[in-house]
């Protein structure tokens, strides 16, 4: 189980620099184009880096109540 946890949270780690990345190169892109659609991108950057926790809930929801498949 311990291993299992530690793959969970490599994964939500992952997941988590992944989503920083991206609002950092929106940032970046938003230094040159100074447009009121880039702000709604960085709102939903923002939203999406919040909500980082659901690929680990996913991963415990199915190894829980399907471990021989998953």
């Amino acid at each position: 189980m311990i291993r299992k946890d530690k793959e969970d949270y490599t994964w939500f780690v992952f997941h988590t620099a992944l989503l920083n990345l991206f609002l950092g190169i929106i940032i970046e892109i938003t230094y040159f184009y100074d447009n009121e659609e880039f702000y709604t991108w960085i709102d939903f950057a923002i939203n999406q880096a919040v909500n980082s926790i659901f690929p680990l809930a996913f991963t415990r929801f199915f190894y829980l109540y399907f471990p021989y498949i998953y």
